[in-house]
């Protein structure tokens, strides 16, 4: 599943309707967030909306036009994954959409559900990661 969410409200519903629609699945959660300001705004939001999944995979935060050089040195990827992994949730950083990829092979079981959530860019490695997991598993 691919969507646009970028906010904690938007990660919360979308993990909440893929545990409503297929219930016992395991939520494999890939998340590319974007603007520095926001995260650290809603850091415990975002958080705690990913820790809803069984396992979130952090890529780098994309740059807003509206955030100054102190926010972005001030909040990274990192940032995100220990939130995370403080609510007990596997979080991992993942520096590039190539070890999306690669860690997606790894860890994906069949009949997990891959929920890739954030900026537009998203949507490409959605399909990649499908592409090459369906491609393994024929």
């Amino acid at each position: 599943v691919d969507d646009y969410a970028l906010n904690a409200a938007q990660l919360g519903a979308g993990i909440e309707t893929l545990r409503q629609r297929r219930p016992g699945k395991r939520i494999a959660c890939f998340f590319e967030p974007s603007v520095h300001s926001r995260v650290g705004r809603e850091l415990n939001e975002i958080a705690g909306a990913l820790s809803a999944a069984d396992a979130v995979g952090i890529l780098p935060i994309q740059p807003g036009s509206l955030d100054d050089p102190a926010q972005r040195e001030g909040v990274a990827a990192e940032t995100l994954v220990r939130a995370v992994c403080d609510r007990e949730t596997p979080a991992i950083a993942l520096r590039a959409p190539a070890a999306a990829l690669r860690y997606a092979e790894r860890h994906w079981l069949a009949g997990d559900i891959l929920y890739v959530a954030g900026c537009r860019r998203t949507a490409a490695l959605a399909r990649r990661v499908r592409d090459r997991l369906l491609k393994e598993a024929a």
